[in-house]
C-alpha cells in the first residue's frame, strides 16, 4: 500500500538523539542565557574595576588590580579581574539549583584566590631574601593560565557526568605529536622574533597600538604563526589518510557457503549453517 499523501511535513518532525542529549545529563537552554550572561560579566567587571580605581582600594591594590605584590613595571589588562568576573557570571547562569550555583561560584573563586595569593607570597618571598622578582606582565600570563585551569578541573569536578564504563584502553605513543608541537613552537618564536627586529615601519605602527591589551607585535605574531603551522600540518595529515591503501574482503555468499577473498591474501572458505 502506497501513502498517497504527498504533503511535506518534514517541519513538523523533531528527531532528538540518545546521545547528544541523554537523559539527566542535557536539558534545554534559552538562547538569551549566553547574551544574559555577558551583560553580567560587563557589569561585574566594570564594578571591580571602579572599586580597584578608588582612593581607599587603591592604596591596598596599586596595580587596579587584585595583586597584593609589588611587581616590577605595569599592565594594561587586569587579569584577575576578568578571571573573577567570568567566574561568577558564568556560575550564576549555569544549570542547577540557587544554592548549587553559590557553591560553585565560590569553589571557583576561593581556589583561585588562594592561587593567586601564593603566587604573590611567592614573588615576596623571592624579592626579600634574594632580591629577584619576576615581572607583572609575567604573573599575568602566569595568572589567566591558571584561571582557565581552575576552571576546567572545577567544572569536570561539578559537572554531572555519565558512569563510567570499562573500555579497552591501547597506548599510544605521543612522540611524534609532542616533536611535531615543539618544532612548529621554535619556528613560530624565531619568525616572531625576527620581524620583530625588522626595522619596517609598520612594526613600529604596530608598537603604538593597544594589541591585545598592550602586547607587542613579536608577541601578538607567534599565535597565528603557530595556528598556521598546525593547521597546514592537519591538511597534510588529512589528504595523506585519504590515500590509505585500504583493500577490505570481498565476499560472495555461495550455495556451499561464505567465500571470502581479501585481496593480496590466500582464500579463505567459511561454511555457513543452514
Amino acid at each position: 500500500m502506497t501513502d498517497t499523501n504527498t504533503e511535506d511535513n518534514r517541519d513538523q518532525i523533531s528527531f532528538v538523539s540518545v546521545d547528544s542529549a541523554p537523559k539527566r545529563f542535557a536539558g534545554p537552554v534559552s538562547q538569551m542565557r549566553a547574551p544574559a550572561m555577558l551583560l553580567a560579566f560587563c557589569v561585574i567587571a566594570t564594578f571591580f574595576l571602579w572599586l580597584v580605581n578608588t582612593p581607599f582600594v587603591s592604596t591596598y591594590f596599586p596595580n587596579r588590580d587584585f595583586v597584593l605584590s609589588p611587581y616590577e613595571g605595569r599592565h594594561a589588562v587586569a587579569v584577575r579581574i576578568f578571571i573573577f568576573s567570568f567566574f561568577i557570571s558564568f556560575a550564576a547562569f549555569s544549570s542547577g539549583g540557587g544554592v548549587a550555583r553559590l557553591l560553585y561560584a565560590l569553589d571557583m573563586v576561593f581556589s583561585y584566590a588562594l592561587i593567586c595569593a601564593l603566587l604573590d607570597l611567592a614573588n615576596i618571598t623571592l624579592s626579600s631574601f634574594f632580591d629577584i622578582g619576576y615581572s607583572l606582565h609575567f604573573s599575568a600570563i602566569i595568572s589567566g593560565l591558571l584561571g582557565f585551569a581552575v576552571y576546567s578541573f572545577k567544572l569536570l569536578e561539578r559537572g554531572r557526568m555519565p558512569d563510567r564504563i570499562p573500555i579497552e584502553h591501547r597506548p599510544v605513543s605521543n612522540r611524534k605529536a609532542v616533536a611535531r608541537l615543539l618544532i612548529t613552537m621554535m619556528i613560530a618564536i624565531m619568525v616572531s622574533y625576527y620581524v620583530s627586529s625588522l626595522d619596517l615601519q609598520i612594526v613600529s605602527q604596530m608598537r603604538d597600538l593597544t594589541l591585545l591589551g598592550g602586547i607587542g607585535p613579536g608577541v601578538f605574531l607567534f599565535l597565528p604563526t603557530l595556528f598556521g603551522q598546525l593547521y597546514a600540518l592537519a591538511i597534510i595529515d588529512v589528504a595523506l589518510a585519504k590515500r590509505a591503501n585500504f583493500k577490505p574482503a570481498v565476499c560472495l555468499n555461495g550455495d556451499d557457503g561464505i567465500q571470502c577473498k581479501p585481496k593480496g591474501h590466500q582464500d579463505v572458505q567459511f561454511t555457513a549453517s543452514h
